[in-house]
């Protein structure tokens, strides 16, 4: 009886990595089993069958190579002992049954939980709330990991877009979590690479169709006449900074300081992004802040740490980004909901929510002729490929114009 970690140098992935099998040797026979490690040859030691020192993280992972063979050769040991005519295809099975074990779901709890010990609570909220759907749907915070084949995620694709009625976006976003969390459990020596159902499964996504306002629409609500003691005047207010504020998100709005700004330019950094932004205001934009600079000095409320846009209603309970957080969730679902009215007064049937201004100030621009480059960094775009999107809609605006003169 014996086992050995080996290699096959001539399959590697793309990444250059090949797999670590076990080399079980059993009565003359011998058999190979996944190690669920992978190394890239030129880090292996052929003679000694571990990890060299060549590679990073070499020491740990040896501990989990030798933890793995160590494992298997108490199965192997306890095999020949008990049933003196068990076949190696027999061990071969109660090896790789170990694997089973592994908890899927607990797992991916632990990953969650990091996000929240991070007080990264915006990442925490939406990656526990994508996990807590698989427990809704599998009926159990249990999921062994030869559970979690192909078969499975194709029904529980089927329960995200019937029951729970999400689209196929999101439910490509929430298989990408899951996804992640996989890779990292066999990054960890945890699960088999091919234990993760997701390598040979291409998500299914749908174009999705932005909502943005025209100049003229614009204009419109700019001009619209409200109380200037009711939401509405406040969610307007903030839906036109927003968008000569080169369409900055709604969360780093309602965020924004007095100390933020210079007089001239809006310093901040993004929460989604953590990228810092400096941007040049327009004069409609200053004016608007001047709106609010008086509302503050009349209400002795002007100082440096305070917000600009006194929306935000915070609560005492919980980290500080936790309760920073929840106070722009619950501020957006307001403002979102008061934009609607002015939709209608605006008569404007398109679906508005704040995230509209962002694309508005991305299709108004470019209708200007501004520069793409120029727009994907005052968006804070990370590729290029965001901002071409709002250049398609131009352009087929454009199309549409001139198929006019068919008429």
């Amino acid at each position: 009886m014996h086992i050995k970690p080996i290699i096959k140098p001539s399959k590697v992935n793309k990444s250059g990595e090949t797999v670590i099998f076990f080399r079980v040797t059993m009565k003359n026979e011998q058999t190979l089993v996944s190690s669920g490690l992978m190394v890239k040859p030129e880090n292996w030691d052929k003679i000694n069958g571990c990890f060299n020192k060549k590679g990073m993280n070499h020491v740990r992972l040896n501990a989990l190579l030798n933890k793995k063979r160590n494992e298997h050769e108490k199965i192997l040991l306890n095999e020949s002992l008990i049933n003196d005519s068990s076949s190696i295809d027999l061990v071969k099975k109660k090896i790789q049954g170990k694997s089973t074990e592994f908890d899927f779901i607990q797992y991916a709890l632990k990953y969650v939980d990091k996000f929240k010990r991070e007080d990264r609570f915006s990442m925490y909220r939406r990656s526990k709330s994508t996990v807590q759907k698989l427990i809704d749907f599998n009926g159990s915070d249990k999921l062994p990991i030869s559970k979690l084949n192909i078969q499975y995620i194709n029904k529980y694709e089927d329960y995200l877009i019937t029951e729970k009625k999400n689209s196929f976006n999101t439910v490509a976003s929430n298989f990408k979590l899951l996804k992640t969390i996989l890779n990292l459990a066999f990054k960890e020596g945890l699960i088999e690479y091919q234990a993760n159902p997701f390598i040979h499964r291409k998500n299914k996504t749908t174009k999705t169709t932005r909502t943005f306002l025209n100049e003229e629409e614009i204009k419109r609500m700019e001009l619209l006449q409200l109380d200037s003691n009711k939401l509405e005047y406040h969610t307007r207010n903030l839906y036109i900074f927003a968008f000569y504020c080169a369409g900055i998100r709604v969360s780093d709005l309602l965020k924004l300081k007095w100390k933020d700004f210079d007089e001239k330019r809006i310093n901040f950094t993004s929460l989604k992004t953590s990228h810092q932004h400096s941007i040049l205001l327009p004069k409609k934009a200053v004016a608007i802040l001047e709106i609010y600079r008086k509302i503050a000095v009349k209400n002795k409320r002007y100082n440096p740490e305070n917000y600009i846009f006194p929306l935000l209603i915070l609560s005492e309970n919980g980290t500080p980004n936790q309760i920073l957080l929840n106070a722009i969730s619950s501020a957006t679902a307001r403002l979102n909901k008061t934009l609607k009215k002015i939709a209608k007064k605006l008569n404007i049937s398109k679906p508005l929510s704040f995230h509209t201004s962002r694309h508005s100030f991305g299709t108004v621009s470019l209708r200007k002729n501004i520069p793409i480059q120029n727009v994907s960094k005052l968006l804070g775009h990370q590729n290029i490929r965001e901002t071409q999107i709002y250049a398609k809609i131009v352009n087929e605006q454009l199309d549409e114009s001139m198929k006019l003169f068919n008429d």
